[in-house]
């Protein structure tokens, strides 16, 4: 018998549904890391979503073969998009070069918006940048749409990551929300520390500017992610797992 769920390496031509799904999942309870990220600008919603679409397919293709999406459809329902994940396998360390530690989130226009996405993308992204200085596996995004969640789905596209993250012998990293973190302990992620995206202004705003700043704020935060380490294998023993941001690299 068909299962009804069954996960899929996703092409070129699945991302305008991923990303519509992906604003939808993430709205539903809203977590601000979307907007950081994908932010509605002019007030336009569709159109901040074609300009989503056309970035992310362009970034993938660059990052090709170290990416993967991959979508979970049911069979049941013309096989609707369910859920998806988006996969990084590094065979080496991403964390290295000058432009480290520099992102400017120049997917928003230039002003106050700017600066705080960017001082937040860069708070958001430091844990790892600083600590994942091995090849690593690393589960970028993951989501499953409201009316599928508690069926099981995450579980789909975990045991195909951590599959692939094993048989390469690779370590794994992840920012969790509280909503995945439960089941991604279930597969040998460890907590490291919670990452509180707290932005501060690095110079002095005016009066009008503070109060565009606290906009931000209002719109995207909180945003507290988990970090998440998983060792090769899954594997942990106290006391003698060797921890990789406790070594020199």
């Amino acid at each position: 018998m068909l299962q009804r769920f069954q996960l899929r390496i996703a092409t070129e031509d699945d991302f305008p549904e991923i990303y519509s799904k992906l604003w939808e999942s993430f709205e539903n309870p809203f977590q601000g890391v979307l907007r950081l990220f994908f932010p509605i600008l002019n007030n336009n919603r569709e159109a901040s979503l074609q300009t989503c679409i056309a970035s992310q397919l362009e970034e993938y293709r660059q990052l090709q073969p170290t990416v993967t999406w991959v979508k979970i459809v049911d069979t049941l329902d013309g096989d609707k998009l369910a859920a998806a994940a988006k996969w990084y396998f590094y065979k080496e360390n991403p964390h290295t070069g000058p432009q480290v530690g520099q992102l400017v989130a120049d997917w928003y226009p230039e002003g106050i918006g700017r600066e705080f996405a960017t001082l937040a993308a860069r708070q958001f992204e430091r844990p790892r940048e600083q600590m994942a200085q091995r090849p690593h596996a690393f589960l970028h995004i993951a989501f499953t749409l409201p009316q599928y969640r508690r069926q099981g789905l995450g579980r789909l596209f975990m045991d195909w990551g951590t599959r692939i993250a094993d048989e390469r012998g690779l370590e794994a990293w992840l920012d969790a929300s509280e909503f995945g973190a439960p089941l991604y302990a279930q597969y040998g992620f460890r907590v490291v520390l919670v990452n509180r995206v707290k932005p501060v202004p690095e110079r002095e705003l005016s009066e009008e500017e503070v109060k565009e700043w606290k906009h931000y704020e209002n719109t995207l935060l909180p945003i507290d992610e988990i970090v998440m380490w998983r060792p090769p294998g899954g594997r942990y023993v106290e006391g003698e797992t060797v921890k990789p941001w406790e070594v020199e690299v």
